[in-house]
């Protein structure tokens, strides 16, 4: 019963980590891509 509940914890600590890397990776590049699109059109602030 203690090594089910260990191996449970476990698991859920992976999950939480690799989803928030994975939601600071798609941030980052969505960031990035809403940069770029006002690096060439600075009036369009407010629109993507």
């Amino acid at each position: 019963m203690e090594m089910n509940l260990f191996i449970a914890y476990i698991g859920i600590a992976i999950m939480v980590g690799l989803s928030g890397i994975g939601s600071a990776y798609g941030v980052t590049i969505a960031g990035n891509a809403a940069i770029g699109a006002l690096k060439k059109n600075d009036s369009a602030f407010g629109n993507f």
